[in-house]
């Protein structure tokens, strides 16, 4: 089987072109419009490109130029042409069109999209087995699908426009020199990550959730970064690979420690902070800060809650035991400070100074998060591989994996970290995307994505695994 292979601009890779009720159904036809751009012709289960079909501006439709190397071979006709509806990989999705006899010698007709309407000379050697320059990704060029996004480019430059995000997942560099922009060793990450946690900061809210990945060494360098930042450290989660990640390959009597076969994940929290006389207080201090002013005992706010000593022991505690208090308690520790406290300090639990937080506010200001029974902060399982492993060659890359990325995250943990931080309608980021698996479990799940890439190959197999999605 033979697939037509699109490039669209802007630049979209490795564009199926799938079937869409043409107005005449015609069989072996192809219902798309093609628009300026290029056409790649490749041999389904092989993978092997055979042909440029080029799309030049003055391109008539439902006609292409056939080209290798700029020199022009033949016109094809594919008649019918009218949208180009999404990408996948050539020969896996039901209902890629077959275009038949593309391998015909000049002036062999043949029926529907594929027909040759003229042919140089050399149409004979049209599919010589060699491997045409593949064209890359524009910087700032963007793909989507539904709520979606991939960005071309350095997410700096993506930050500000970006909506702020509930859930924040980053897989950078890990100090190990395995990639293009990896820092050579970890002790340089707290330098090379620092303006992007400033921006983080800048533009998160005490309901985004930062999920960092990254080798035990190499998270701890940046862990102060974080913290400088407002980030509040909630656990470490480790990803156990077990010991066929290991596979006989490690010397521990040259390499002197225990074979690794972790990396971690750690848990952090944009905290709320609160306005006072003398700067920024965390939550647990203005709570403390505001029924003091009220000039009621402490003991009242039992009464308030209607419990026992659970306010005074939890929610208004100053040790290491304080509890945040539920939206319906602090709604009624609110009222009841309103209602009995000093008239003159009021309103009491309000950030504007005008009237108190609501619930729904109050709730506004700690970051989601829900666990299903019997989750650890241990994650174990092999390696990615099979159909999940993303297969592809690779330039500029020191370490030679079989695949297309060294270190390609479970979708199964990435979809545990999302539900865990997220509902539907939620926005997730993921700086420095690589294959974006967020973006396949957020286009799955109904949450809004967005990622950028600066690696070509990461970023055309990430767009085709999310029309896969």
């Amino acid at each position: 089987m033979v697939a037509i292979i699109a490039y669209n601009r802007p630049w979209i890779p490795r564009a199926a072109v799938r079937n869409e009720a043409p107005a005449a159904p015609h069989r072996d036809g192809v219902s798309a419009s093609l628009r300026t751009g290029h056409l790649l012709v490749f041999r389904s289960g092989r993978g092997k490109r055979l042909a440029d079909v080029e799309l030049p501006a003055d391109t008539v439709p439902g006609r292409a130029r056939v080209a290798r190397r700029g020199e022009r071979l033949a016109d094809v006709e594919l008649p019918g042409l009218r949208k180009i509806l999404e990408i996948a990989r050539p020969g896996i999705i039901p209902g890629v069109p077959r275009v038949p006899n593309l391998r015909r010698v000049a002036g062999t007709p043949s029926s529907g999209a594929g027909r040759f309407l003229s042919a140089a000379p050399a149409q004979t050697a049209l599919f010589a087995r060699q491997r045409p320059r593949r064209p890359g990704p524009a910087a700032g060029e963007r793909f989507s699908r539904g709520r979606a996004s991939l960005h071309f480019g350095r997410a700096e430059d993506c930050y500000a426009e970006w909506p702020a995000p509930t859930c924040l997942i980053s897989d950078g560099p890990y100090g190990v020199d395995g990639f293009p922009g990896d820092r050579r060793t970890p002790d340089s990450l707290a330098e090379w990550y620092e303006p992007h946690v400033r921006a983080w900061s800048a533009r998160s809210t005490p309901a985004t959730t930062l999920w960092f990945w990254n080798t035990e060494i190499g998270w701890a360098n940046v862990h102060p970064v974080l913290a400088a930042h407002g980030w509040e450290y909630r656990c470490c989660n480790v990803w156990d690979k077990g010991l066929g990640h290991v596979a006989g390959n490690a010397n521990t009597r040259t390499l002197r420690k225990f074979p690794v076969v972790t990396e971690v994940c750690a848990h952090y929290v944009k905290a709320a902070r609160f306005t006072s006389g003398d700067g920024a207080v965390t939550m647990q201090e203005w709570l403390r800060r505001e029924w003091r002013r009220t000039g009621l005992p402490w003991r009242a706010a039992n009464e308030a809650c209607g419990v026992a000593n659970a306010a005074t022991r939890k929610y208004l505690t100053g040790d290491h035991l304080w509890y945040y208090p539920p939206a319906e308690a602090f709604v009624k520790l609110a009222a009841y400070a309103n209602a009995h406290g000093n008239p003159g300090g009021r309103p009491y639990f309000s950030v504007d100074g005008r009237r108190p937080l609501s619930g729904r506010e109050w709730s506004a200001l700690r970051a989601k998060f829900s666990c299903s029974v019997g989750v650890t902060n241990v994650w174990r399982e092999p390696q990615v591989g099979g159909a999940e492993r993303i297969q592809g060659s690779r330039n500029g890359m020191k370490y030679k994996f079989r695949s297309l990325h060294g270190s390609q995250k479970p979708l199964r943990f990435i979809d545990l970290i999302v539900r865990a931080s997220t509902d539907p309608g939620d926005v997730v980021w993921e700086p420095f995307g690589g294959l974006c698996p967020g973006a396949v479990v957020s286009f799955r799940g109904g949450r809004e994505y967005y990622a950028a890439e600066t690696v070509p190959e990461f970023y055309a197999a990430a767009a085709e695994r999310l029309v896969a999605a």
